[in-house]
């Protein structure tokens, strides 16, 4: 005779003492039609990472194309529940991207962990996002839009591997502590094998209408460069953020980011490369659906020799509770490149118009 899985939750669930809670199911999805005319289609992260191959004659850093594109639509489950010591609580999450308008990966993975949730903090590993990632807080007006500020910050990433405590909030300031061992990865003549090759931690306050972050990160790449430092170099990465911003209750919301990074080649000889990224950025509720919404934001980095200015204006309506539509339109002035003909010096536009749903 078989019996469900089904029938024997419901039985165990039944016995006293015992309490299983169902995971929480969720997600969104959100499609946008794009029409690009030589705007910037790569990560800044990206675009540092392989120098030469977004230059002319075969560079893919400015697009010119209509698109349709699924923009950071995900599912998940998460989820928590006691344990027999008083006080503790495993907590869980498992996250994935998932293509929607079916010319990407159909799945890769975002926030995903499992640990303990203690008197002193929660403890979890598992693929999670940077501290500098963290410290963007809700300040980005066009978060996971075809102008998001990923295109000029480094900091936007998750590292895999990475085992992390976060503090209880008191008085609402929260600390942060992340590592990851390298797993032995080769990043040019470097092999990555300790513990913590990977490190960041982060400060925040977030209290009334007001929130402020600091963030630093040391890691570790493997990136392209122009002569005469060439392809698959190792370098070593530091990231600092320091973010502020100001929700009132008239519904207007306004804030800053600034960002510095330093890349450190490890050939003998070789010259530290240093940038920075800037953003500022607010929002005012017109009415109880309509908000507009306006950005400014800029990567710079002489010794890299690359200058990326991005200002969007949007907006956004509701149609449900979790359902809305927006539209938005930016504009990028892309320098990058030593010298002609491989300079690339030239403005482009985005036009975008989604919908998103969340559940």
């Amino acid at each position: 005779m078989r019996i469900s899985a089904l029938a024997i939750t419901v039985g165990l669930v039944g016995l006293p003492g015992l309490s299983l809670a169902a995971p929480d199911i969720y997600g969104r999805f959100d499609v946008s039609l794009d029409n690009r005319s030589d705007y910037p289609g790569s990560s800044a992260r990206s675009l540092l990472s392989d120098i030469p191959s977004v230059l002319p004659p075969g560079g893919g850093l400015l697009v010119d194309a209509w698109e349709l594109e699924s923009n950071s639509s995900r599912v998940g489950i998460r989820g928590s529940e006691a344990l027999f010591d008083e006080g503790l609580q495993v907590i869980y999450q498992y996250e994935t991207q998932i293509d929607v308008d079916g010319d990407g990966q159909a799945f890769t993975i975002r926030n995903a962990f499992l640990g303990l949730d203690t008197s002193v903090g929660k403890f979890f590993a598992g693929n999670y996002d940077s501290v500098t990632k963290l410290a963007d807080g809700d300040l980005d007006q066009f978060d996971d839009t075809p102008a998001d500020m990923g295109a000029v910050f480094l900091g936007q990433h998750r590292n895999n591997n990475s085992l992390n405590w976060q503090s209880p909030s008191l008085a609402g300031v929260s600390l942060m502590l992340q590592a990851a061992p390298g797993e032995a990865d080769v990043t040019g003549i470097e092999v990555r094998d300790g513990v913590a090759d990977t490190l960041g931690a982060s400060v925040t306050f977030e209290q009334d209408m007001l929130y402020a972050a600091l963030a630093y990160e040391q890691g570790f790449d493997e990136m392209d460069f122009p002569a005469p430092l060439g392809a698959g170099v190792g370098v070593d990465t530091q990231i600092a953020r320091g973010s502020i911003g100001v929700s009132l209750e008239s519904g207007i919301a306004f804030g800053a980011i600034v960002e510095v990074f330093e890349l450190e080649p490890l050939i003998v000889g070789s010259d530290k490369l240093d940038g920075r990224s800037w953003l500022v950025g607010g929002k005012v509720a017109a009415t109880d659906r309509v908000t507009l919404k306006a950005q400014y934001s800029m990567l710079d980095s002489d010794d890299l020799d690359t200058e990326l200015s991005v200002v969007t204006v949007g907006g956004e309506y509701k149609l449900g509770k979790q359902t809305m539509m927006y539209a938005l339109a930016s504009r990028a002035d892309t320098e990058i490149g030593a010298a002609a003909p491989a300079r690339i010096d030239e403005s482009g536009n985005l036009l975008s118009l989604g919908m998103r749903h969340k559940f």
